[in-house]
């Protein structure tokens, strides 16, 4: 499952882990059998899943930062 995390671009802190095992479990469920890594339409359907956790957690938990709050004079 790393290697997968890792290739999809989710990160732990995210609570990757759990958000795979759902789309697993629920591409699964669609496919009503286990899913295998050599069947291609299975595997397409899993990675459009994990496309949709990266669309809904992107950029979600970054705070923008305030350009004034770096310049070096607050610091002195």
């Amino acid at each position: 499952m790393k290697t997968v995390r890792e290739k999809r671009g989710l990160t732990v802190e995210l609570g990757a882990e759990a958000m795979i095992f759902d789309a697993l479990e629920k591409v699964e469920k669609e496919l009503k059998k286990p899913l295998m890594g050599n069947d291609k339409k299975g595997m397409a359907v899993l990675m459009a899943e994990f496309n949709k956790i990266n669309k809904k957690e992107e950029f979600k938990d970054e705070e923008m930062v305030n350009p004034k709050s770096l310049d070096i004079r607050n610091f002195i």
